[in-house]
């Protein structure tokens, strides 16, 4: 049993479970969450490059495919997104100056981070998250990039195992 104030001077009164009602719609749907898989070198040096997540955890409504995710027909709103990336360096010697990660609505950059540091680094783990406004059969994608200390590849770092990955890029509706 609940017991709910009423909002009529404080008055409790008692529910069960049953009785409670969801959203219309229910949860945050729909919603997605795709990972990189491996270690590949994907990138040219401060090239700006489509991250291929090829591991998908989740999908709700079967709205990601291709690396991107798109607004299914009804389906518009407000969507919480998130992005973030490890760019590495994919042999010794080569140091990281900056990072990039950006979300792309269509052609269009909705949400960006970089990480620049005074040191170099192997790695560098740029994310950036927001709220969009979305509406059917927008198409969202993330790129990234990575500076190099000598015009070297970089790479974008996944799991290859399978497990857990910190590259990453999910999302989901507002309800």
């Amino acid at each position: 049993l609940f017991l709910i104030d009423d909002g009529a001077g404080g008055t409790l009164r008692k529910t069960a479970a049953s009785r409670l009602k969801t959203y219309a719609g229910g949860a945050n749907t729909p919603a997605f969450m795709a990972q990189h898989a491996g270690n590949t070198t994907t990138a040219n040096d401060n090239s700006e490059t489509a991250v291929p997540f090829a591991v998908e955890k989740g999908d709700t409504d079967s709205a990601f495919a291709s690396n991107a995710f798109t607004v299914p027909t009804g389906k518009g709103g407000n969507y919480f997104i998130s992005a973030q990336v490890i760019v590495g360096c994919p042999s010794s010697g080569v140091f990281l100056k900056s990072a990039t990660v950006n979300v792309f609505v269509g052609s269009t950059i909705k949400l960006s981070a970089q990480v620049r540091i005074g040191d170099l680094a192997t790695a560098l783990n740029p994310s950036c998250n927001g709220i969009l406004p979305l509406a059917a059969d927008d198409v969202v994608t993330v790129k990234a990039s990575g500076d190099t200390n000598d015009s070297s590849t970089v790479r974008f770092e996944g799991d290859s195992a399978g497990g857990t990955s910190s590259t990453s890029f999910s999302g989901f509706k507002l309800i």
